[in-house]
Order: C-alpha cells, then structure tokens, then sequence
C-alpha cells in the first residue's frame, strides 16, 4: 500500500512513494522509486519500522526543495487518544538499496596504506605477545573456568553478498549476476513459489507438483492450476536466469533448486551451519552473526504453512546464541547484547531472559527511567496478549 502524498522527481521521469504491507500490523516502510514511463521501480531506502494498528494512524512523503530532503511523518495511535509522532529526513537524490548495500564493502586500499597497516598490526601483535606472556604469570583470580561451549561473538566473517544471492531473513532481498537489486520482479505469488522450492530444497528434498498447487492456489481444484502454475513457473526461470549457481531442476514430479557456490542464500548457509553446530569446528555461532541479526525467517511473510519452517529455524537459532547473552553482558558489549535481544524478542515476544538482558543493557546505556518505560512497554503488551498481568517486576530483573 502506499502512503499519502507522491512526490515527482525533478525531471518528471519519476515519482517516489512511501510503499508498506498494509495487512501486517508490526510492518515496514520502504522509499520506492517508480519510472512514469514503464512502471518499473527500485526500493531507494532502509526500512522504517511502523506499528499500524489502529485505522487513525497516519503516514505522509514530503519533499523540503530548499534542503534537498525528502521528509516521513509517521503517527502511531496506541489508542484513540494518545499518539505518537515521528519524522525522518534522508537526502536527495536517494541511491538503490544495492548500491547502498555494495558501498558497505571497503575498496582495496593503496599499497602505502597497506604497508602502514601491516606494520601497525606487527606492533600491535607484539604488545598482544607481551600481555599473553604476562597474564600466564599472573595466578588465576577465579576457580571456575567457562565452559567452551559457550558461544562467542568476538569474530565476525564478512559472508554476505550482494550478487547472486537471496535474502530470506529480515527482508526479503534479490540480487541478480551483476549485483542488481530484482526484488521488485518476484511478484506475491511468484515469491512463494521461489521461496518455498528454496526451503524444501535447502532440507535436500525439493517438492512435489501437487504440494505446490496445494499450497499455493489452496482455493483451487489440483487439475485446475495446470495453466496458472505453469506461467508462474515461466516467470520464475526467466527471473532466476539472470542469477548464477542456482538452477530450477523437475524430476521425478518433484521440484528443486541445483545449487552451487556461486548462490549465496542467508537461510541456506545458517541451516548448514545448525547441522554442523555439534562438530569441533562449528561451535563458534557468532562467526555468522551478522546474517542471524538481519532479523527473522520471512519477517513479513504470514503464510501458514511456513509455520513449521519458522518454529524449526527459531529454534535452533535461539538455542546457538541464547548462551553468549551473558557472556556478552558481562563483557560489557551492551549494544551488541541489545542487537541480539532485539533479534530475540522478535521471534519470541515475551522472552524472560532476553527481556532481563534488554533492560539490564538498557539501564546501562540509557540509564534506569529509560528501562523501566520500556518495561511498562513491555507489560502493556503481555497483559494485552496473554490476559494476565506479568509476574516479574521490574526491580526484580534488572538489580
């Protein structure tokens, strides 16, 4: 749905709207750019969290000529009589999502610099040298030793991509063989049956014809979808062409997705690494924390018969880096402890233990009147939700 207001480019080649999923009520604005002439369009901004419960709530695009910024008026009504209003600003002309996305990777860098760097970190080896050999001499100031089983989150590896490669967590995103966004090919119906082939196929299986139109036209007689399914698929394998290491395989009266190293997928690589977690060389979860942050499996996809695929993939995501929350804590990386409760809540809304590390990095950060409104934030919705008042107080979780 867009929101009120267009606003046309300065060339009259374009105009821009605010465009989100009306029907979900925890949604997401997004700045789209639509060509007048071809009806094709780009997303050309992050996107902005909304809560759109109540029919009073108000969403407006507005252009400032004089600053060169486009403007987002938000206004969310937790009830009829009390609201909240927010504004965000992002300058103009507003760049594609794929370019965003590729500017977060650094260029190589000139050799002087790279000499500078290499005799910085040689420097820095050696000081970390000394301080290894001197904290052997020290004697051990606790008995317990931590189990290492426990998750870090210390190290980081650069695993996402912006060619060849679909987004199923948080967002839904495409890139094609050239690193162009083509989210905007994949229609609803379309994305469901790209997304759906991908999942059964990441579990090695792939899917039959009958589970397809099943799934997909449930309304439908099974022999009446022959000709709808079989343009959907057309439209599929032109889409995915423009995309290398993936290819749409039929056997056997079964889908399936042939998928080689040139596809990246975010759920397929976390899938593979929860089949590996019990192995020597794949404890380390937080090596892939940076794809768990994007946010939940098919955030803005209710279909029911994902359920099973998201409870499954929650499950084993919270079971990997529920463990590192206080180790985190106690190492005092507050923000990173609020990125992975944030991730948590999300999937689990009334989390005790995320909840406790929230408010406890928030008290930190923000400082105790902060933590505490969040906390009356929280209880309004489990008292909303569940019927019952929550059975923690607030002094309770965070001293």
């Amino acid at each position: 749905m867009p929101a009120n207001n267009l606003v046309l480019s300065a060339d009259k080649k374009y105009f821009y709207a605010l465009c989100y999923p009306h029907e979900i009520a925890k949604t997401e604005l997004s700045l789209y750019k639509f060509s007048i002439k071809d009806g094709s369009y780009e997303v050309v901004s992050a996107p902005v969290p909304v809560i759109s419960e109540r029919i009073e709530s108000d969403i407006n695009l507005f252009f400032n000529h004089k600053t060169d910024e486009f403007l987002c008026t938000v206004q969310e009504f937790a009830d009829r009589k009390k609201s909240i209003i927010r504004v965000y600003s992002l300058v103009a002309p507003p760049v594609s999502r794929a370019v965003y996305l590729t500017s977060l990777h650094p260029q190589k860098r000139p050799v002087g610099i790279l000499i500078y760097m290499g005799l910085s970190a040689l420097v820095i080896l050696v000081l970390l040298g000394l301080i290894i050999v001197y904290n052997k001499r020290r004697p051990a100031s606790t008995p317990e030793v931590e189990s290492r089983a426990t998750p870090s989150f210390d190290i980081v590896k650069d695993v996402e991509q912006t060619k060849n490669a679909a987004y199923l967590l948080g967002e839904f995103l495409v890139f094609d063989k050239k690193g162009i966004d083509i989210t905007y090919l994949f229609s609803p119906k379309i994305k469901q049956l790209f997304i759906l082939i991908l999942l059964y196929s990441t579990e090695g299986k792939g899917v039959g014809s009958k589970k397809i139109s099943a799934t997909l036209w449930p309304d439908k007689d099974v022999n009446k979808t022959k000709n709808i399914k079989g343009v959907t698929f057309n439209h599929l394998r032109n889409i995915i062409s423009d995309i290398e290491g993936i290819e749409l395989i039929f056997l056997n009266d079964t889908y399936s997705f042939k998928i080689d190293e040139a596809f990246f997928c975010d759920y397929c690589l976390l899938t593979n690494v929860f089949k590996n977690a019990d192995s020597a060389n794949s404890q380390n979860g937080g090596d892939y924390l940076p794809v768990m942050l994007r946010g939940p499996l098919l955030r803005d996809m209710p279909d029911s018969w994902l359920d099973d695929f998201k409870y499954h993939y929650e499950e084993q995501l919270s079971g990997m880096i529920m463990p590192g929350l206080k180790k985190q804590y106690e190492l005092k990386d507050l923000k990173l402890v609020l990125e992975i409760t944030r991730l948590i809540l999300d999937m689990d809304p009334f989390n005790d233990e995320a909840l406790k590390y929230q408010l406890k990095s928030f008290s930190r950060l923000k400082g105790i009147e902060y933590a505490r409104k969040m906390y009356d934030l929280f209880i309004l919705e489990y008292k909303r939700s569940l019927g019952v008042d929550y059975p923690i107080s607030f002094d309770k979780i965070v001293h």
